[in-house]
Order: C-alpha cells, then sequence, then structure tokens
C-alpha cells in the first residue's frame, strides 16, 4: 500500500513537470505507454493522480491523452474487426450429376441441358447451379436460359454469365476463369461467390478469403476451352468419344473432353489432377472427368483425396508463378 501511494505520487509528479516543460511530449509519452498500464493495472494508481490534479491545480492533463489513447485503441479495434477473415467452410462439387451429392453447392456440368436436367439434382439438397460454357451463340444461350430456371444460379467462368445471372434474377458463382488474385478484381467481380485465381498460393489465397470465397482445392484442372475442332472437323470419321487424350512431346498425357450444345467444343485438363490441403476458403472440387464425386466431397485431407488421384500435383498451392 505505502508503495504504492508513494509511486503514484512520483509519477503525477513526474508528468506534472513534463507536462509543465513539453506538454506534446508529456502526451506522447502518457498515451504511448497508457496500453502498457492497462495491461499491467499500474494505470489505477494514476487515478487518485488524477482526482489530486482537479482538486489542486483545478484542471487534469492526464484524462484527455487517456480518453484519446482508449479511442484510438476502439479504432484498432474496430478496424481489425472489418478487416478479419471469415473462414468459409463451405464444399461446392462441379459434376455431371447432383444425385447423392453431400455438398453445400452442386454445380451440375452437363453436355447440354436437356428437357430431363432435373432428374440429375433429385436427390441433392443444397444449393443448385448450373455450370455456363465460357463460349455460347445466341441461340444455344436460349438453351441454358430455359435449363437455369430449374437452378438456384448460375456458375460461369466469363462476364457473359453474369449477365446472365441478372437477367434470370439468379445467383451468380464467378468460376476460376475470372482469375481472382487481389482485393480490386475480387470487389469488382460482383458475384455471390467466387473461385479465386488457380494461379494464387495458399497464403495469397488467405488474403482474399471472405465468406463467399472459394478455392480450386482438389480435383480436375481446367487449362483450356476450345470452341473449334482440334481435329480438323472430319465429322464423318469421328467416333464422338466424350474423352480423349492428347499427347505431348514428353510423354505427358492431357485429357480432352468433347461436349456438344449445337456444335462440339472441347475442353483441354492439366495432365496431373490437383490435390490440396486447402484453405480459409472454400473448397471447390472439379470432378468434371470422374463419376465418384460423391465419394470426393466427403474427403478432409489431402491423404483421404490422394486415394481417387493416384497422379497429381500441388499446382501453384506453395509456389506461386512468380
Amino acid at each position: 500500500g505505502p508503495l504504492g501511494y508513494n509511486a503514484g505520487i512520483y509519477v503525477g509528479e513526474f508528468f506534472k513537470w513534463l507536462f509543465t516543460v513539453a506538454p506534446w511530449l508529456g502526451g506522447l509519452i502518457d498515451g504511448a505507454i497508457r496500453p502498457l498500464m492497462v495491461f499491467t493495472g499500474t494505470h489505477m494508481m494514476l487515478s487518485p493522480v488524477m482526482i489530486n490534479n482537479i482538486e489542486t491545480l483545478g484542471y487534469d492533463m492526464l484524462g484527455p491523452v487517456h480518453c484519446v489513447a482508449t479511442m484510438a485503441a476502439a479504432g484498432m479495434c474496430f478496424g481489425a474487426f472489418l478487416r478479419a477473415k471469415k473462414e468459409n467452410n463451405k464444399t461446392a462439387v462441379i459434376c455431371g450429376n447432383l444425385n447423392g451429392l453431400k455438398a453445400d453447392i452442386g454445380i451440375l456440368k452437363c453436355d447440354c441441358p436437356f428437357d430431363g436436367v432435373g432428374t440429375l439434382t433429385d436427390n441433392f439438397y443444397g444449393e443448385k447451379f448450373l455450370y455456363i460454357p465460357p463460349y455460347l451463340t445466341g441461340v444455344e444461350t436460349e438453351i441454358f436460359e430455359k435449363a437455369a430456371c430449374l437452378f438456384d444460379g448460375v456458375y460461369c467462368d466469363s462476364y457473359f454469365g453474369r449477365k446472365l445471372a441478372e437477367k434470370l434474377g439468379k445467383k451468380f458463382f464467378a468460376g476460376a476463369g475470372f482469375n481472382i488474385t487481389n482485393r480490386l478484381s475480387l470487389s469488382v467481380c460482383k458475384a455471390d461467390y467466387v473461385c479465386l485465381s488457380k494461379e494464387l498460393t495458399r497464403s495469397e489465397a488467405e488474403e482474399l478469403s471472405r465468406e463467399n470465397t472459394f478455392y480450386l482445392t482438389a480435383g480436375n484442372i481446367k487449362v483450356m476451352d476450345l470452341i473449334y475442332c482440334p481435329f480438323e472437323k472430319k465429322c464423318a470419321s469421328c467416333d464422338r468419344r466424350k474423352i480423349y487424350t492428347l499427347t505431348d512431346e514428353n510423354g505427358r498425357k492431357f485429357p480432352l473432353r468433347r461436349y456438344e450444345v449445337t456444335g462440339c467444343r472441347f475442353e483441354v485438363y492439366n495432365c496431373a489432377d490437383l490435390v490440396t490441403d486447402g484453405c480459409a476458403a472454400g473448397r471447390l472440387l472439379d470432378c468434371t472427368l470422374t463419376d465418384n464425386a460423391a465419394e470426393i466431397a466427403t474427403c478432409r485431407t489431402r491423404a483421404e483425396l490422394e486415394k481417387f488421384y493416384k497422379n497429381h500435383t500441388r499446382g501453384h498451392y506453395s509456389n506461386g508463378i512468380l
């Protein structure tokens, strides 16, 4: 007790002298050490000093400084609250059949949305999105518009998909093709859900993670869309397979997916599938080339995913493109 009392007197005298000699320096030191004093509890010994100042001097120089320091601390906390990264625990899956799938968002990717497309979503109870190819003719767009009425929203890798969603009054999921790599592109994207760029590392994706962002965590990696036939349109001799294989000079095999709307379109996929640990953003799984999307969606670790993808890569998860 006596020690604290005498220490308080000396502290009060010190600040009284300091505010008399250099008020700006007194305010700077008092404000700077205020958080530390509150943390240690020693700020309580200044209360008698402040009361004594009012009684003997008729004013107090410490109170206003403490008030400003407290407001600054509150502003710092509020700023941290606004910038806090909120983790997204949702899972979105791209596949050709949503029946039996357990995920928060199911993205149906079929060759052409036929009249019975609803049968592919009967036993799915999450949000249903229709995958819209990034390149469509006017006639093809009308076909997808009709089918999109059965869904909660549309997923697309190009900006025309956003316009289509606005026209139909549906939610919009901006795909990885938007290549969202920074806060500016994320803010102007104006989508209900956003897939961050495949070129981002985990740490870079963490910086952009929000409640509505997703990160391609595992599955097939689409690297190119082709609107022209790579087989020189030899339709008479074409066997019209769903999947072909392109082999480069090093023997690496790249799956080539063919789909039809009013004509053939193609997608080229990476020679190795993606398997990562994910990040604070939601998980996006691309199961375009597989038939076991329901089993893959239940995987929660990289080890579990590796059972389905024998030939896999981590992509840019650890190492960026620069």
